[in-house]
């Protein structure tokens, strides 16, 4: 849209901050969408009251019979696609530090049901703002995506690194999502020590998701209204390709950026930052409420 040109990157022509749009018919919207979250939704609660037992078992049920993404494509490099007893030992786990691309208020139920990691407590999510890094739990991640793109991160300051032993780390270096169309600029202060921890393995794991409808940019829905889009858009397929970084010593930052242009995912320029996020969002609310004030 031309009125969002201002937040087009310049080099490739993605605007990787537009909400994607969900058109549906209208029997779809009034009639069947009530229905699937007046089935789907009770379930859920049941289904994750059997986390307490089986907690992968039970989310990877809820992901793809609940949530609608039924199959997940894992890959990883240089090992061929038949070759799944490889591929399962190269699932990242504890003591292993991943760096994703950030899309989606699920991405770590994504990679988590993916890893070999058994506990969703063992996993700490790494997001940095403001010059510092930030490390939140499973649940604190998924309430970010809601917040305004400048807001105050939960969790707590990351200072002790020692903390992280024994933990699934999953670290998005974008600090924000996006549409899934192309990858933020890396924030800059993030810490080499966090690169270098000792006994820890370092890979970045790519995701792409077809359509790319539960991305969640800008949070232009509230955390209801995104887990009814869960319940009833269909089937999502998701792509996510594992690459090592085993030759890698010291493991950089720069290193993890660049396996996502040779993925299917071109890098967008700096400009395209929380700060420019912010303003996009400013003037995507005035829009849309300028556009319900005509309607």
């Amino acid at each position: 849209m031309e009125k969002f040109s201002n937040w087009r990157d310049k080099g490739t022509g993605i605007s990787p901050f537009m909400p994607v749009d969900n058109p549906q018919q209208p029997i779809k919207k009034i009639l069947v969408n009530p229905v699937l979250v007046a089935v789907k939704l009770p379930l859920l609660y049941i289904l994750y009251a059997f986390t307490l037992i089986a907690p992968k078992p039970v989310l990877l049920v809820i992901l793809k019979h609940i949530f609608g993404v039924t199959d997940i494509d894992l890959l990883v490099e240089g090992v061929r696609k038949l070759k799944t007893a490889e591929i399962d030992r190269k699932r990242p786990g504890l003591n292993h530090l991943v760096v994703a691309n950030y899309i989606s208020p699920i991405d770590v139920l994504l990679l988590y049901v993916i890893s070999a990691a058994s506990s969703i407590n063992s996993v700490v999510v790494v997001l940095p703002q403001d010059g510092k890094l930030h490390a939140l739990s499973f649940w604190q991640f998924s309430k970010v995506p809601f917040l305004e793109p400048d807001a105050p991160l939960p969790g707590k300051e990351l200072t002790d690194y020692a903390a992280l032993k024994n933990k699934f780390v999953i670290l998005f270096p974008e600090g924000t999502p996006s549409n899934n169309k192309a990858v933020l600029p890396f924030h800059k202060s993030i810490d080499p020590k966090l690169l270098q921890l000792p006994g820890f393995s370092y890979l970045t794991i790519v995701l792409r998701v077809y359509p790319n409808l539960i991305t969640l940019p800008v949070p232009n829905v509230t955390l209801f209204q995104y887990l009814c889009k869960l319940l009833t858009v269909g089937k999502v397929f998701v792509k996510a390709k594992i690459v090592p970084h085993v030759d890698l010593k010291p493991f950089s930052i720069k290193a993890a950026r660049e396996v996502f242009p040779d993925n299917g995912l071109s890098l967008v320029g700096d400009e395209m930052n929380v700060k420019e996020k912010t303003k996009f969002f400013a003037y995507y609310k005035g829009y849309a409420l300028s556009q319900v004030t005509k309607g």
